[in-house]
């Protein structure tokens, strides 16, 4: 509440998940989040989901920007987050690495369009779906059927409503590589690896 008093918005960066299992429809599960020590100008939050009996299922870190939602630009903290606790619990997940070794050349490519329903509240395509996008393109590969068990994301650059995006993706073993592009910018990049 207090950012959104002086116009200003998380905006993720990049995001790595660890997955043990994905939990069922209408499984009960906990959440714990908690925010992590800052790179660079960057906020680092950390998340692990369980089950209610203690089972790890995710484990996720993230590295967050501040915006300011007038001009669309990095801002700097206010001074409302100089309060802000930071943890650190033994066994957390490591910050996202910033930079991925992606193949040169790609097998397939596909354009989209960002729909409206893929819209959040600050006025570009939030952030799950493009996970979304990565599992209906999955769908379409030797990799049918398997489920995820890490996902590196960079999301480079935001994407608005009705933005062509053209997808590119190719699979190395059990590897899913995704570059997502638009207005002749890179947008977005997927690695995701599947048991």
């Amino acid at each position: 509440k207090a950012l959104q008093d002086v116009a200003l918005s998380w905006i993720i960066v990049w995001n790595e998940l660890t997955i043990q299992r994905l939990p069922k429809a209408g499984e009960q599960i906990c959440m714990r989040v908690w925010a992590g020590k800052k790179q660079l100008v960057m906020h680092t939050r950390k998340c692990a989901i369980y089950t209610m009996d203690g089972e790890p299922l995710v484990s996720m870190a993230a590295l967050f920007i501040l915006m300011d939602q007038k001009t669309r630009k990095m801002a700097d903290d206010p001074p409302e987050l100089e309060q802000q606790k930071i943890v650190k619990i033994p066994g957390e997940p490591k910050p996202p690495k910033m930079m991925m070794p992606f193949p040169e050349e790609f097998s397939d490519e596909i354009e989209r369009t960002v729909q409206p329903e893929e819209i959040d509240k600050y006025g570009h395509m939030n952030n799950s779906h493009y996970l979304d996008w990565m599992d209906e393109l999955r769908e379409n590969t030797d990799l049918k059927g398997r489920d995820p068990q890490k996902i590196w994301i960079e999301y480079t650059k935001e994407m608005l409503e009705g933005y062509r995006v053209q997808l590119q993706y190719t699979v190395s073993e059990n590897t899913l590589y995704l570059v997502g592009s638009s207005q002749g910018e890179q947008r977005f990049l997927i690695k995701a690896e599947y048991r």
